[in-house]
């Protein structure tokens, strides 16, 4: 009896660390599931845009001068200027301005307001400016900045024009009507962010490629310290051929480049 009763003690301790590790994950999370729905909706609102007109890239990777890379959620190319749209999906009362170098989220609570700070968004997405147009080698007098919040947030300061609710996106960019680029200037702009997400999506291949092949390492060891069982080295690579880089591949790339293509 006390055995079944010790039984069912370490299971349902079991089960509280298994439901506490779940919400911490989940909380820890939770940014980045916020953010990708944020990029979805607003890739939907510059969905409405002319693909004639406008060709609009989504989740575009850059390189920097120092090695590293950087994320520019969407660019949309046009003759009327290359807009560059960084992306908030934030709730509660914004407070910011635009040479604020930190704006202000508060939620109001029972006992009194909860805040937080995140970075100017306008300034943020100007590095992201800076690095394409040293990248493309044109003039910054090109570029526009705009910065898109989406989700229940609530402007609680006056912003700059170029910052705007999401279901304001299209229209904003759309009242640019002066021509800044040739076609063929538009096109040789996509290809080259086509490039661009085409050598990041081989550097991902290739850090795949280089974990799979570290734990390949550890497998190897581990078989000849069991005797030699190598079943899994003869399986697993050809799997990850197939599977791992054609994944990188296909998603990463032909989901970027085909408004850029289109």
């Amino acid at each position: 009896m006390m055995g079944d009763f010790t039984s069912v003690y370490w299971i349902a301790g079991a089960i509280v660390v298994v439901l506490w590790v779940v919400q911490a994950l989940l909380k820890s999370a939770r940014p980045a599931i916020r953010g990708n729905i944020g990029e979805a909706v607003v890739s939907g609102r510059l969905g409405s845009l002319p693909n004639d007109v406008y060709k609009v890239i989504n989740n575009v990777m850059l390189p920097t001068v120092d090695g590293a890379t950087t994320q520019i959620d969407h660019v949309v190319v046009s003759r009327y200027g290359i807009f560059v749209v960084e992306t908030k999906d934030y709730g509660g009362w914004i407070f910011g301005g635009e040479n604020q170098r930190q704006w202000t989220q508060s939620f109001r609570t029972r006992w009194g307001a909860d805040k937080y700070r995140f970075q100017n968004p306008i300034r943020q997405n100007w590095r992201h400016i800076y690095t394409m147009s040293d990248l493309l080698k044109m003039p910054r007098r090109y570029f526009f900045n705009v910065v898109a919040f989406c989700g229940d947030g609530e402007f609680m300061t006056e912003m700059p024009e170029n910052v705007m609710y999401s279901a304001d996106l299209a229209r904003y960019i759309r009242s640019f009507d002066r021509p800044l680029l040739s076609e063929a200037m538009v096109e040789k702009v996509c290809l080259a962010i086509g490039a661009w997400i085409c050598r990041w999506a081989m550097s991902v291949r290739r850090h795949m490629w280089l974990i799979f092949g570290r734990a390949m390492m550890l497998c190897s060891c581990r078989s000849h310290a069991n005797g030699g069982n190598s079943s899994v080295l003869s399986a697993e690579p050809r799997w990850f051929c197939v599977t791992g880089s054609q994944t990188v591949r296909r998603f990463m790339v032909a989901r970027s480049i085909r408004s850029a293509r289109g």
